[in-house]
């Protein structure tokens, strides 16, 4: 794809500008899919061999391809506007890199993310040891919807259960990501934002890592009704998560109102 044949694309006005910025990026659930143009360059990309399993080769040349288009985008705008990349102030540049890389580890040593990230690796290391007994707990709950037993209240069970674990397992990873990004966005300054009228990029991504450790924590204590034998380690999950949802809420108090495109805007918000 060329820079003018994506230019064209974003120009859909059926598309809602930056809908794609402030998401989980958790496509089969958003309903925006349609109105949204990082979906439909996502959907023109086979990222599945012939097995139908994910071909890592193909996802590793998405990237690349994803580079390079980025990379011809950055020439033609530059050539729109008249700048000259190769005039460019190297030593600027490493200064610019250098302090990106600073924000980064300051966002990795914030306690908010330090709280993310160890419940990241907990929730990892549970799903995995515990992978057995979610399968044997699914498998008896389909047994007992063969057999008649409750059918209306297993099968809710069953779907409920599943849907839990998605949620988590989604999450788990998200709400680190977003934080780093909000927490070093924060530490790099956004006063132009500001100073111009924008919202700030910080307060968007930290909602998103808010909304997601919401949903963790409604997953949660619905599995610790369904597997009330794991209660000990959920109880766990839940204070990591609430200490970084607290912490996320003091470092950004105006996350919760950021108005996210599409999402939090009213016209969008009808069902």
């Amino acid at each position: 794809m060329e820079p003018e044949e994506l230019l064209n694309k974003a120009k859909n006005p059926n598309n809602i500008p930056g809908v794609y910025n402030y998401c989980d990026r958790w496509c089969e659930r958003c309903k925006f899919t349609s109105r949204c143009l990082n979906f439909e360059m996502s959907q023109e990309e086979d990222v599945y061999n012939d097995k139908g399993e994910r071909d890592d080769q193909k996802v590793l040349e998405i990237v690349s391809n994803n580079f390079k288009m980025a990379g011809k985008m950055l020439e033609h705008i530059a050539k729109e506007k008249g700048i000259d990349l190769n005039a460019l102030d190297q030593e600027a540049v490493d200064k610019e890199m250098a302090r990106h890389a600073e924000a980064e580890n300051y966002a990795k040593r914030h306690p908010a993310s330090k709280a993310a990230m160890e419940y990241m690796d907990s929730a990892r290391a549970f799903f995995e040891s515990e992978r057995t007994s979610f399968e044997e707990k699914m498998s008896h709950l389909k047994s007992c919807y063969l057999m008649g037993i409750r059918i209306n209240e297993v099968e809710k069970e069953a779907a409920e259960l599943k849907d839990c674990l998605e949620v988590i397992g989604w999450h788990h990873i998200q709400i680190w990501v977003k934080l780093i990004r909000a927490i070093s966005g924060k530490h790099e300054g956004e006063d132009w934002q500001e100073e111009n009228g924008f919202p700030k990029d910080s307060d968007g991504s930290a909602k998103v890592a808010l909304i997601a450790m919401d949903d963790s924590i409604t997953a949660w204590q619905r599995i610790a009704d369904l597997l009330p034998d794991k209660t000990d380690d959920i109880i766990h999950f839940l204070a990591l998560i609430e200490n970084a949802r607290r912490e996320t809420e003091e470092f950004f108090p105006n996350a919760r109102s950021f108005v996210r495109p599409g999402f939090d805007e009213p016209q969008f918000m009808l069902p």
